[in-house]
């Protein structure tokens, strides 16, 4: 009776043991397939998002309805997963978002509204596409141009004391890559100053 004992707890001890590798390769196996899966999102949204960067530029593109393509800028959670924090404090994880604006006297104005009061298709945030905007509280005062430079006004920042340094950082680059879209603007300015 004790001989039986003991096959019976080798025998189970082996086929836990078997069932734990077995586990193990599952857990493996579905682990590298969802990295590749997030490598080919990764590179489908990047290969997409510097296309658009870099074959629109000075090409003035209008739907059906005779509005205007524009771009709003958003973080890339997908994106974001892969760099280290200072990649992201400046600004490598936020890329375009294609909109449409009617032609209006303020085309700038109209973008940043945009933006500001965004809110994100089903397909964006399935490709890792997120944004802090609207911030409840934040009032954007407008845009105005003066050379080359865009200054944006904002009031009621205090609606930005919850979030984080990096989070900041995230919402100013979406801010500053939005205006730099326009061949007018070379820089951005935020204001006021310590908004941030």
């Amino acid at each position: 009776m004790k001989k039986d004992r003991k096959f019976n707890y080798k025998t189970l001890s082996f086929i836990f043991l078997v069932s734990l590798v077995a586990l193990a390769v599952v857990f493996l196996f579905l682990f590298i397939n969802y990295q590749n899966e997030l490598n080919q999102k990764y590179n489908l949204i990047y290969d997409e998002m510097k296309w658009l960067e870099n074959n629109r530029a000075g090409i003035n593109i209008t739907n059906e309805n005779d509005e205007s393509q524009i771009f709003i800028y958003a973080n890339n959670k997908v994106i974001q997963n892969t760099l280290d924090e200072d990649h992201i404090a400046s600004g490598y994880s936020v890329f375009p978002l294609i909109r449409y604006t009617i032609n209006s006297e303020s085309p700038i104005n109209d973008t940043y509204r945009l933006l500001l009061d965004e809110d994100l298709s089903f397909y964006e945030r399935e490709m890792g596409y997120s944004t802090f905007f609207p911030i409840e509280g934040l009032t954007f005062k407008g845009a105005s141009l003066s050379g080359k430079t865009l200054y944006l006004k904002f009031d009621n920042y205090e609606a930005l004391s919850n979030k984080s340094p990096l989070e900041k950082k995230i919402i100013e680059w979406e801010l500053i890559k939005t205006g730099l879209q326009f061949d007018n603007v070379e820089e951005v300015v935020i204001q006021p100053e310590n908004i941030f």
